[in-house]
């Protein structure tokens, strides 16, 4: 065996057999690995010197991908054509034992697993591989603030890592340190333009500084290295899988779908109860979604909600508002527009705190979402700003014209949303936004019926006889979608100010359909209640008090008088 063989780097030597593999989907991918020796039976390799994570020995295969990999190391020795999989290992953190989620990982299954920093670093974790003898950290800090410690041995980088039993995985908490994004490492390419002023930008270095010619200034080995460089899909190996369709239609159909499950891989095959793939769970929209927060300072009648979340689609120009009463429920928010309208492509914000969480990080990573946010002191940058000031103008005409009190805001704004959604805009050709969204044409029979606060009278369910009645005022503020048939509203009430559900209604602006008992007779006031006083009794036990009709008062006192004359 040459002295730079990659087997030896990752096992021990020993008579490999190439079983044929049935491809899924034919992305190839081709590492290079750089030559290391590992001792020990935990020790997995943080290397800045590869593009992509290996998976050893010292994890437990989830799932595969359907996609392949080839190995290349010292002296340009090759493992082709190793699954892309996502693997888990148990580490130790901060506040106790772990299971690491790897994702994008080739598996070779001998030998210890080697992390790229490249890799860990693009998923937003902090990667201080430096040794504490040169002043680093020795630490891995993931997204979820949990910390990993790193040991170094022989100057390279270790996380101490095994494969988790069955209970640990059920039990202990998860962390995901590399992304389910298919990993292509050129992506965080940059080339440094020496044309410009970049050698005046960067301060000279002082002389007569000892270099070792083995190690950098960091203390890492010189002589590992790792490319990877990716191949042209086989379409001819989907074919099967397509019904044999021609490799053209294959290709197309590639580009037009996603495809975001991964091949589940268990050993022995077991029930699970959790989804494997969330992205799967919701369709897609195939639109980038802006969102910004309108404030108001009336608390919302029935709510008391003093804001509410805009949502806008940049292609369909759906808006869809919901209220909420603290900024921590943006994350519900943000879970409720996709569940009524599905995931979006990418999410544009101001970069407000509640939307850039981690929470909402966690659930963008989850349904394959991208982010996106405006720069500093740029708002104007976000087009749900433009959305929000065309809802507020439409939103102020519609209470001047009606009347309608200031604490309506959220009712007014709602509907006009649901408005806006039905009518056809000039930038969508005359088309509504529902139709460019969800590709059917929505009927408008509801919003014919009334107009924003007008009043309605509303049928009284279970009333008592007589006093009770059968209808009962209020105020027509917008219709409610998801309760009953196409042709239920919501109904402010005059008496509780409470919003109510309702098909059973109709207006209360026809004259020849007044309902006399709850409206006052033309030229007529409402009579005044009747205070009734109880008095107290004389001595001898007679009242006080007058049981007399007003027009008797008269006649009552004289023989009152005459009585105790």
């Amino acid at each position: 065996m040459a002295h730079g063989d990659i087997r030896k780097v990752l096992a021990s030597a020993s008579f490999c057999k190439q079983n044929p593999t049935s491809s899924l989907q034919s992305n190839m991918l081709e590492y290079s690995i750089s030559r290391h020796a590992v001792t020990g039976t935990t020790s997995s390799l943080i290397d800045r010197g590869a593009n992509g994570g290996l998976a050893g020995n010292d994890v437990k295969i989830l799932n595969k991908t359907g996609r392949f990999a080839s190995i290349t190391g010292i002296n340009d020795h090759t493992l082709p054509d190793l699954d892309i999989v996502t693997a888990a290992g148990l580490v130790e953190s901060q506040n106790g034992p772990i299971i690491v989620i790897l994702h994008q990982y080739a598996h070779h299954g001998k030998g210890k697993t080697i992390h790229s920093s490249a890799q860990l670093g693009y998923y937003k974790n902090v990667v201080e591989d430096r040794s504490r003898v040169l002043g680093g950290k020795q630490r891995i800090v993931t997204l979820d603030n949990y910390v990993i410690p790193l040991h170094i041995r022989q100057g390279l980088a270790y996380m101490d890592m095994r494969p988790p039993l069955d209970t640990e995985f059920d039990t202990l908490p998860h962390v995901v340190l590399t992304s389910d994004v298919d990993w292509d490492p050129s992506i965080i390419d940059n080339e440094i333009d020496l044309v410009t002023d970049w050698h005046d930008a960067v301060q000279d270095l002082p002389g007569d500084l000892y270099v070792e010619p083995r190690f950098n200034s960091t203390g890492e080995y010189r002589h590992r290295h790792h490319d990877m460089s990716r191949n042209a899909h086989n379409y001819e190996a989907l074919r099967p899988c397509l019904g044999w369709i021609s490799s053209d239609t294959v290709r197309k159909t590639i580009l037009a779908t996603t495809q975001f499950a991964r091949e589940v891989y268990h050993a022995p095959m077991r029930k699970h109860f959790k989804s494997h793939f969330p992205a799967l769970n919701v369709h897609r929209r195939n639109e980038a979604v802006a969102i910004d927060t309108i404030w108001s300072d009336t608390p919302a009648v029935d709510n008391g909600a003093k804001f509410a979340q805009l949502f806008v689609g940049r292609r369909s120009l759906v808006t869809d508002i919901y209220p909420m009463k603290t900024d921590k429920e943006f994350v519900n928010a943000l879970e409720d527009n996709i569940r009524h309208c599905g995931a979006m492509d990418k999410l544009i914000s101001d970069r407000a705190k509640a939307e850039v969480s981690k929470k909402v990080s966690d659930i963008t990573r989850a349904y394959h979402i991208d982010q996106w946010q405006s720069e500093p002191n740029h708002q104007h940058q976000n087009y749900a700003e433009r959305r929000i000031a065309t809802v507020e103008a439409n939103a102020n005409n519609i209470l001047n014209k009606t009347g309608a009190p200031n604490s309506t805001w959220l009712l007014c704004v709602s509907y006009i949303c649901y408005l806006f959604n039905h009518l056809a805009h000039e930038s969508l050709h005359d088309r509504t936004p529902l139709e460019v969204l969800n590709g059917s044409t929505p009927d408008i029979s509801v919003l014919l019926q009334f107009h924003f606060w007008e009043p309605i009278y509303y049928r009284l369910e279970d009333p008592t006889f007589p006093s009770d009645g059968t209808e009962k005022r209020g105020h027509f503020v917008g219709i409610a979608d998801s309760v009953g048939d196409a042709l239920t509203y919501k109904v402010l009430t005059n008496d509780s100010h409470k919003i109510l559900l309702r098909s059973s209604v109709r207006s209360a602006l026809k004259p020849s359909e007044t309902n006399l008992r709850l409206e006052p007779h033309e030229g007529e006031s409402p009579p005044k209640p009747i205070n009734f006083t109880k008095s107290r009794r004389t001595e001898d036990g007679n009242s006080y008090a007058i049981h007399t009709l007003p027009g008797q008062w008269g006649a009552f006192s004289c023989t009152y008088c005459q009585e105790n004359s």
